[in-house]
C-alpha cells in the first residue's frame, strides 16, 4: 500500500532566528504549525511531527496531499511579512513505527521539500500518477532531482494552482451533446 508524505517548512526561518531571536522565531514556528494543522481535516490528512520550523504530514490521498501542499503555500504567501513556505510531496512504502514513519518515502519527501524553491510545491512522478487528473492544477515538466543519499534521481514536478484566462470563457459556452 502507497502512502502520500509531505514536508513543509519555513524559507529563511535561521536567518530569521538569527536577525530576531530565538524567542520571535518560535513565536513564527507555531503560528506555521496553527495554520497548517487548520487544514488537515479538510484535506484527509494528519500530523506527523514537527521538527524545528518543519511539519512531517501524512495523507489519505496523493490528490489531497497535492492541493494541501499548494493550500499551505498560498495561505502563507497572503499573510504581510510572514515567511513563504515551501513542500515537497512524494508517494510510496513506508512503514509506521511507534507513531512515526520510516523508509525512503519519507527521505524522499524531505528531500524533495529541500529542493523545492521558495513558496512552491515540489511533487514526485510517482505522487502525480497515484493523483491521477488534477482538476485546476497545473503541473510543470518533469524534471530530474538529484537527492542527498539516493543513488537514482528522482522525477519531480513544480506544481501550481490553474490560473487559466478561459476558464470563465469556457464555463460560459454550452456544452456539446455528445
Amino acid at each position: 500500500m502507497g502512502h502520500t508524505l509531505l514536508f513543509t517548512d519555513l524559507v529563511g526561518f535561521a536567518a530569521l532566528a538569527a536577525s530576531e531571536g530565538d524567542d520571535r522565531a518560535a513565536e513564527v514556528a507555531l503560528e506555521f504549525y496553527a495554520h497548517v494543522r487548520a487544514l488537515l481535516a479538510e484535506h484527509c490528512a494528519e500530523e506527523i511531527k514537527t521538527i524545528g520550523d518543519a511539519l512531517m504530514l501524512r495523507c489519505e490521498r496523493p490528490a489531497d496531499a497535492v492541493r494541501l501542499g499548494l493550500r499551505i503555500v498560498s495561505e502563507l504567501e497572503a499573510i504581510p511579512g510572514f515567511p513563504v513556505a515551501r513542500v515537497g510531496v512524494h508517494t510510496g512504502s513506508a512503514v509506521c513505527r511507534d507513531g512515526d514513519w520510516y523508509g525512503t518515502t519519507v527521505n524522499v519527501a524531505s528531500r524533495l521539500c529541500t529542493a523545492a524553491g521558495v513558496g512552491s510545491v515540489l511533487v514526485s512522478e510517482q505522487t502525480c500518477r497515484a493523483a491521477g487528473r488534477l482538476r485546476k492544477i497545473e503541473l510543470g515538466d518533469t524534471e530530474l532531482h538529484w537527492l542527498k543519499n539516493l543513488t537514482t534521481p528522482v522525477e519531480a514536478r513544480l506544481v501550481n494552482e490553474s490560473r487559466s484566462r478561459h476558464c470563465a470563457f469556457a464555463r460560459a459556452m454550452p456544452r456539446p451533446v455528445i
